[in-house]
């Protein structure tokens, strides 16, 4: 067991998390020969990062997860600025998730815009990254939907033999010369109903 597993056993067995008191987590440090103030912050950050990201499930912060969140900092001995920018990072992560939801049809009505302004807010995310980040996730749906075509494209093929190749002629237009292989194919392709 790392000091980390003994303090999350810690926070996972207490009633509240702010019924766990920083004398209990020096316990578990002490028992590892640990100063939690002077190593482990990128574990620190990441046992804080798991939590916030627990509480943000249900896209929001209560006054009671907020108040868990501020104790747990304090329990971990982590200075405002890296848990400023461990909550941008997640916010942005659960941003970018519920863009994806939302933009899954590649369309966004008015109660999906509502919503996420409203998430914007909740988060708070700086007009200009929920722009970039609304940008990416558009790209990023377009992107799915032109994979799953393709790949249905590549079953299909897969699943029906060609029916043979026709020529079209015209001397007048390409178009002209396709309507005429077009022809020519629903004449000897049967068509099934």
């Amino acid at each position: 067991m790392t000091v980390f597993e003994g303090i999350e056993h810690l926070l996972a067995s207490a009633e509240r998390l702010r019924a766990v008191g920083g004398k209990a987590v020096q316990g578990v440090c002490a028992n590892f020969g640990v100063d939690l103030r002077q190593k482990y912050l990128s574990d620190r950050k990441h046992l804080y990062r798991r939590y916030l990201a627990h509480c943000l499930e249900d896209r929001e912060l209560s006054e009671e997860e907020n108040a868990d969140l501020e104790h747990l900092r304090s329990l971990l001995h982590l200075a405002m600025d890296d848990v400023v920018a461990v909550h941008d990072e997640v916010a942005r992560e659960v941003y970018g998730k519920a863009i994806q939801e939302v933009l899954a049809d590649l369309k966004l009505d008015p109660e999906e815009e509502a919503f996420l302004r409203r998430l914007r807010g909740e988060l708070q995310i700086s007009e200009t990254v929920a722009g970039q980040l609304f940008a990416e996730g558009e790209r990023n749906a377009r992107d799915e939907v032109l994979r799953k075509a393709s790949s249905r494209d590549r079953l299909f093929l897969k699943e029906h033999t060609p029916a043979g190749e026709f020529t079209g002629r015209s001397t007048t237009t390409i178009e002209a010369a396709v309507a005429d292989a077009l022809a020519k194919a629903t004449v000897a392709i049967p068509v099934r109903v």
